[in-house]
C-alpha cells in the first residue's frame, strides 16, 4: 500500500468512525478537533454548559478511540488472510 493509499483509507476510517457518533458528539469533536474552537465556544454553540460539552467531548473521544480500534484489529485480520 503505497502512502497515498494509506492516507486515503485512514481518511475513509476516521469519517467511517465519525458517522457511528449519536450528531451532538460528532458537532462538538468536529468543532473542536477540526474547526480548533475553544470547548466554551462549541458550549454556546450547542446550547449547553461548558461542563456538560467537556464530558460530551471526552465521550465522542472514548467512543471514536474503541472504534478506530476495532477497525484497525479487522484491518489486520483481513491482512493476515492475504498472506
Amino acid at each position: 500500500m503505497t502512502q497515498s493509499e494509506w492516507k486515503t483509507e485512514t481518511t475513509r476510517l476516521i469519517i467511517e468512525a465519525l458517522n457511528t457518533l449519536p450528531e451532538n458528539e460528532r458537532q462538538a469533536f468536529i468543532c473542536k478537533h477540526y474547526k480548533g474552537m475553544k470547548i466554551s465556544e462549541i458550549a454556546g454553540n450547542l446550547q449547553r454548559s461548558v461542563e456538560d460539552t467537556a464530558e460530551l467531548l471526552k465521550l465522542a473521544e472514548r467512543r471514536l478511540s474503541d472504534r478506530l480500534n476495532h477497525l484497525r484489529r479487522e484491518a489486520y485480520r483481513a491482512s493476515l488472510a492475504f498472506c
